[in-house]
């Protein structure tokens, strides 16, 4: 992943080097000024971000953020159903929402 970020995506998105993308893309350190309801859905199996990147603590103490960790759901996908043609994501994220606001 780190070969792809360098040769592909800090090129796209207009970043010097992989440091400044990573350190400008983690929530660590930003969750305290999110000041509208976040929430943060993410996955123990994601390929690209393990979970000590995760700001669990952070999302812990914050009034504004609430974070689900699941074991699996991948990158982006959360499917569920004999037939993945659900999303756990969509139940969860118009759940928040309908309760959040």
């Amino acid at each position: 992943i780190r070969e792809f970020d360098d040769a592909f995506t800090i090129n796209t998105l207009g970043f010097k080097n992989r440091a400044e993308y990573y350190a400008k893309t983690n929530l660590k350190g930003f969750v305290s000024e999110m000041k509208c309801p976040t929430l943060l859905l993410i996955s123990e199996d994601d390929p690209f971000t393990r979970p000590h990147h995760f700001p669990i603590k952070e999302a812990m103490q914050s009034q504004n953020m609430a974070i689900v960790t699941l074991p699996e759901g991948g990158h982006v996908s959360f499917l569920t159903g004999w037939d993945a043609k659900e999303s756990f994501a969509d139940r969860v994220v118009l759940d928040f929402f309908e309760n959040a606001l």
